[in-house]
C-alpha cells in the first residue's frame, strides 16, 4: 500500500542536537486568530511556487502505479495530483467542472486537502507563504493577503481572519486506484519553465524518510505522550458539533467499516485501498461485505469509497474529514478521541519508535534550525535540475 512518503533530508540534523534558532513571522495588520508568535517564517513568500496555472494530460509513463495522488472528482470531471508534483508546490489552483478549487497538500503534516477557492463572495488565489503554523503550511490569497492555514481551511490573520473554505471531496490513494475508479480521469501535468525543462526535478523526494521518522521538525503546541500511537501514524479526522474523533488507519484496516457517532451524529467510516472516508449514517449499522463494498440493514449495498448505492437506494452522504499524520490532529485537536479495536493490524502497523517519545520530540524540535537551511538549500539547488534526470523505480509511501 502507498501513503506519501515524506523526507527527512540526509544528514545529521535528523536527530540533531544543536540550539534551535526559530524566526517568527511580523504581525501583520488586522487582527489575528491565533498568537503571531506560533506561526513560524521557514522560507521567502513564493520560494516554493504555487501552481497557478495548471497543465493537465492523459500521459502517465512517468508516474509508477503505486504513485500517490490526489484524486478530485467534481460533476463527470475527474483529476488527479502527483505527490511527486505536490511536495515541490503544495498548492495548486485549478478548475473542476466549472468549480474554483485549491488542491492542498502539506508534506510535514501528511494532510492532501482540496477546498472551494470562494470565500466571503469572492474568488481567490492561494499560495505558499513559507510559513508553518504547528507544522502545518500557511498558504495566502493573492487578494487580501490573509494567511490560511491549510489544516484548518480557515484564515488565521489579515482582513480575512475568521473565514472558512469549503471542502471539496478528495482522496489521496495509488494513481491505479484513482485510474480504475475513475477511468476518465486526467492528470496535472509537470510544470515546465519558458525553456521547455521541468520546473523541477520530480523525480526526486525532497521528503525521503520523513513518514518513516518519529522526527518533527518544527515546534509543537500540544505535544501527544499518552496514547502510544506513532506521531506519523495516518488517521482519518472528524469534526462534528465541537467534537474531534481521529480514526488511526491501523485499526480501520482492521475493522473496514466503523459504525460510531461523533458529537451526536451518526457516521460510518470505511477503509478501502489505504483510503478512509466518512459518511453520514441515516438509520441502522452497516456491514463489511467485500474489498470495495458494505451492506446497509435493509440490504442495500454500498460502494466504500464512494458512498453510492448499488442496485437502487440511495447514495450516502459524505461527512468533511481530513487525512493527517497523529501529530499534526493532535496539535490542532488536543481533546480528540481516539477510536480503537482491541487488535492492531498486521498488515499496517506503524512503524515503532527507535527512540523514547520524549527523545523523539527534542530531536525533531532541536534540528528544526538545520531543516530549514537544508530545505532553503536544497529548493534552491533543484530549481535548475529540470528534467535531467529519467524516472527512478517506483516507491511505495510506506
Amino acid at each position: 500500500m502507498c501513503r506519501p512518503r515524506g523526507i527527512v533530508p540526509r544528514g545529521a540534523w535528523t536527530i540533531a542536537w544543536l540550539s534551535i534558532t526559530v524566526l517568527f513571522s511580523a504581525v501583520p495588520s488586522g487582527a489575528t486568530h491565533v498568537d503571531p508568535s506560533e506561526i513560524v517564517y521557514v522560507l521567502a513568500p513564493d520560494a516554493i511556487p504555487a501552481i497557478t496555472e495548471p497543465q493537465l494530460t492523459t500521459d502517465d509513463r512517468w508516474l509508477s502505479p503505486s504513485d500517490p495522488v490526489v484524486g478530485v472528482a467534481v460533476g463527470g470531471d475527474a483529476r488527479a495530483y502527483p505527490i511527486r508534483i505536490l511536495n515541490w508546490h503544495e498548492v495548486v489552483n485549478d478548475w473542476v467542472d466549472g468549480r474554483a478549487v485549491a488542491v492542498t497538500f502539506c508534506p510535514l503534516c501528511g494532510t492532501g486537502i482540496a477546498y472551494d477557492r470562494s470565500a466571503n463572495g469572492q474568488q481567490l488565489v492561494f499560495k505558499v507563504s513559507g510559513k508553518l503554523y504547528k507544522n502545518d503550511l500557511v498558504m495566502y490569497d493573492t487578494g487580501t493577503g490573509s494567511l490560511w492555514s491549510q489544516l484548518l481551511g480557515e484564515a488565521i490573520q489579515g482582513p480575512l481572519h475568521g473565514s472558512r473554505l469549503s471542502l471539496v471531496s478528495s482522496a489521496t490513494m495509488a494513481w491505479s486506484d484513482w485510474k480504475l475508479l475513475h477511468p476518465e480521469t486526467r492528470l496535472l501535468a509537470r510544470p515546465r519553465v519558458a525553456d521547455g525543462s521541468f520546473q523541477r526535478n520530480y523525480d526526486v523526494d525532497p521528503y525521503e524518510g520523513y513518514a518513516l521518522s518519529t522526527a518533527v521538525w518544527f515546534p509543537q503546541g500540544n505535544v501527544d505522550t499518552t496514547s502510544g500511537l506513532h506521531p506519523k501514524e495516518y488517521i482519518l479526522g472528524v469534526v462534528l458539533n465541537g467534537v474531534a474523533k481521529a480514526y488511526p488507519y491501523r485499526f480501520l484496516s482492521v475493522e473496514r467499516v466503523v459504525n460510531d457517532a461523533v458529537g451526536g451524529e451518526p457516521i460510518v467510516v470505511t477503509f478501502s485501498r489505504d483510503t478512509a472516508r466518512a459518511f453520514s449514517r441515516p438509520s441502522g449499522n452497516f456491514t463489511f461485505v467485500d474489498e470495495a463494498t458494505m451492506r446497509d440493514e435493509d440490504g442495500i449495498t454500498h460502494d466504500l469509497l464512494t458512498g453510492r448505492a448499488l442496485g437502487g437506494g440511495q447514495d450516502l452522504v459524505p461527512v468533511a474529514a481530513k487525512e493527517s499524520f497523529w501529530f499534526a490532529w493532535f496539535d490542532f485537536y488536543p481533546d480528540t478521541e481516539v477510536y480503537r479495536v482491541g487488535r492492531v493490524a498486521g498488515k499496517r502497523p506503524a512503524p515503532s519508535p527507535s527512540l523514547p517519545l520524549f527523545l523523539a520530540v527534542a530531536a525533531g524540535a532541536m534540528g528544526s534550525f538545520i531543516a530549514v537551511v537544508e530545505i532553503a538549500r536544497r529548493i534552491a539547488r533543484r530549481k535548475v535540475l529540470g528534467a535531467k534526470v529519467n524516472p527512478p523505480p517506483a516507491r511505495n509511501r510506506r
